[in-house]
């Protein structure tokens, strides 16, 4: 490339790179590494001023949203030569080994950079400790660039993560869309003397990561060929992901090698369906090779720190894509990909020593996307941010008015009305990877208007369902009974009565929260909450909120009651016609002893309710808020937020044993049981 012939470096390193200086990196093998800030100046469409982009420091999993060519692929691209450019300034200019390299780094410089002189700024908190190093230079009519710190002692860090001789901790962004081209290992290609060794393969990565897919692939049957001649050499990490695809994605199945299927070529094979028969993996869909590929290369290599999918909804469908997103998330919120394996897979993988595999350094991941349920899905576990004029995160009650400002919108055939804004916070998170659009109404009248409404029109409607969802709340059966005699047809199909007081009450689950909270107790080293302690914790808590919870029994029960003495015969049908005599007869009888006997009934009736299921009459909202803040003290102060994040997490699991997960079910059903 002619770029190359008038490329030159200028120096200004905090810590002189060379040979005799490469520390031993044996200890950052657990290093846990975030990006916080980009800073970019010169660079595609962040031209004459300074464009700074912040990311939460907490935000392990992200997305970022923005209309097309708003520069969020720009973004982590700089990021992306910042770091060629950083693993560039270690090699050996002359060798003529490294040209590639160099030509790789410098062409994807020259198309980034839109002005002659560019900044690119990178600061990552690594272990709690901020590393800021700053790229600088020309392009026109030479190519200059030098690192500099913006934190003290940045390059020097950042020398120690990326290490030329031991690449470790590496910033890895795959466009899905542009990973494809043909590629396979022929014969004549074999090196068996291991040319394309850790080292080198990484490499292959940093500098041409538009070719992951083909170095993942080629190094695999590398490995396969040497196993082949060495029984001592493993390829467990190909074992593993077989596994692991097929966890998530009943119709993947990828089996083995084969020097025989493809005429001189070694491949892998495997099957995206249960009817078919084994074929090379690389004839599958582009998104089962896409999801496949990045699984094997994760497993393969586990010295990625920060993973960037760009738009990966392109060639995955919808429930694919929620399943994979929810792989990577969970791995990475492990914190360890053998503590992960372990969960995962509690007996082992056959033929596979967990305990010698190598564990990851994953910490986080950043989605660029417009998929709506991706999005939606995100809003428990993550950040999400949005791109225009800067970069801002945007919060739940945001989320919906951001996306049609960019639009980034679908029409949802299913929509599930509820009382209100506690209960969206619930199930939209819940409800994301279904397409399931939750509407929040006021109160129960206003859903059971709602209710009235639709029903009087539903044979007039096309491809759409309902599900109505109101609280029990101390209602009798009659209130209920009536409702259904509006339209029984209707009723049977798309009502959902809470068997508790309200949507929080099913949060309420002892087993739920100690299987949510005991793995945080584990990790902090606490001992894990026993039946007799989550026992303790939840009748200080329901007494302290007894009180409450008798309040709202009450004001519902009077309120009843005082209808059927007074209310009803005074405004109840025909009432206007004797409306003087229905006075007298009404007050003429003993309201105050007529009250009275209500109020000691309502006392009766809530004790014994509450003697025999507190949980279905206490105050959800409040109850747990006091659980989770019982929880944090003993989970050495974790936020108790974190905590609710982590039930709600577990809730979205769709175990059947919880109750809350069997109440989702009954939801899907009913949309199941509609045409939409």
């Amino acid at each position: 490339m002619g770029i190359l012939k008038v490329a030159v470096f200028s120096w200004s390193l905090a810590c002189p790179i060379n040979k005799g200086m490469i520390p031993d990196l044996t200890f950052v093998c657990g290093v846990f590494m975030r990006l916080v800030k980009v800073s970019l100046k010169g660079v595609k469409k962040f031209t004459k001023k300074e464009h700074v982009f912040f990311f939460d420091e907490e935000g392990k999993v992200n997305t970022v949203s923005g209309r097309n060519g708003s520069g969020k692929t720009a973004v982590f691209k700089a990021v992306q030569v910042f770091q060629k450019l950083f693993f560039a300034s270690q090699l050996d200019r002359g060798s003529d080994e490294n040209s590639a390299y160099f030509e790789a780094a410098f062409a994807d410089l020259d198309s980034l950079v839109s002005d002659p002189e560019y900044e690119i700024e990178v600061v990552f908190l690594v272990d709690g400790t901020f590393v800021g190093v700053k790229l600088e230079g020309t392009v026109h009519p030479e190519i200059h660039f030098s690192f500099s710190d913006s934190i003290e002692d940045g390059v020097a860090s950042l020398l120690e993560l990326w290490d030329i001789n031991s690449p470790k901790n590496l910033f890895l962004l795959i466009n899905a869309g542009k990973a494809f081209s043909e590629f396979g290992v022929g014969f004549d290609s074999l090196d068996i003397s291991n040319r394309l060794d850790q080292r080198n393969s990484l490499l292959e990565s940093v500098f041409f990561p538009e070719k992951v897919f083909q170095t993942i692939y080629k190094k695999s049957a590398l490995d396969y060929v040497h196993y082949r001649l060495d029984s001592n050499k493993r390829y467990d990490f190909f074992k593993i992901a077989n596994e692991v695809v097929s966890s998530i994605s009943d119709d993947i199945k990828v089996h083995s090698f084969s020097a025989t299927k493809k005429p001189g070529e070694i491949i892998i094979q495997g099957r995206a369906s249960s009817r078919s028969k084994y074929y090379d993996v690389k004839d599958f869909s582009a998104g089962e090779m896409s999801l496949y590929l990045t699984l094997l290369y994760l497993f393969r290599y586990p010295s990625v720190a920060i993973l960037v999918l760009d738009e990966p909804e392109n060639h995955l469908h919808e429930d694919l894509l929620i399943k994979f997103y929810d792989l990577l998330r969970e791995l990475i919120d492990s914190e360890s990909m053998k503590r992960w394996l372990g969960g995962k897979f509690p007996k082992g993988v056959s033929g596979v020593d967990m305990k010698a595999f190598p564990d990851s350094n994953l910490s986080s991941l950043f989605l660029l996307t417009h998929s709506k349920a991706l999005i939606y899905r995100n809003m428990l576990y993550g950040c999400n941010y949005m791109l225009s004029d800067g970069l801002r995160q945007i919060s739940r009650s945001e989320t919906e008015a951001e996306l049609r400002s960019i639009g980034v919108s679908s029409v949802f055939s299913k929509t599930l009305f509820v009382e209100g804004a506690g209960d969206v916070e619930l199930f939209a998170e819940l409800m994301a990877s279904k397409s399931i659009r939750v509407v929040p109404l006021g109160n129960c009248a206003q859903v059971e208007d709602m209710y009235r409404k639709v029903s009087n029109i539903y044979h007039d409607i096309h491809g759409a369902a309902f599900c109505f969802m109101i609280d029990n709340d101390n209602k009798p059966p009659e209130y209920f009974e009536e409702l259904r005699r509006v339209n029984p047809g209707f009723y049977d199909k798309t009502f959902v009565v809470l068997e508790r007081h309200e949507v929080e009450n099913y949060f309420i689950d002892k087993n739920l929260v100690k299987d949510a909270v005991n793995p945080i107790l584990t990790h902090f080293g606490v001992t894990p909450l026993g039946d007799q302690e989550i026992d303790e914790v939840y009748q200080s808590c329901a007494e302290s909120t007894k009180e409450l919870s008798y309040k709202k029994f009450y004001n519902f029960r009077m309120k009843q009651g005082l209808n059927e003495i007074v209310v009803n015969p005074l405004c109840g049908k025909g009432a206007h016609q004797d409306s003087a005599g229905l006075v007298e007869k009404v007050f003429e009888r003993d309201l105050k002893a007529e009250v009275k006997g209500l109020l000691e009934k309502i006392d009766r009736d809530f004790q014994d309710e509450w003697d025999a299921q507190w949980e279905r009459l206490v105050d959800g909202k409040v109850f747990s808020s006091k659980v989770f803040s019982e929880l944090s003290k003993i989970a050495e102060g974790v936020n108790k937020s974190s905590i609710r994040r982590k039930v709600v997490e577990l809730a979205g699991s769709g175990q059947e044993c919880y109750e809350i997960c069997s109440l989702v079910k009954k939801v899907d059903l009913v949309f199941k049981g509609q045409k939409a």
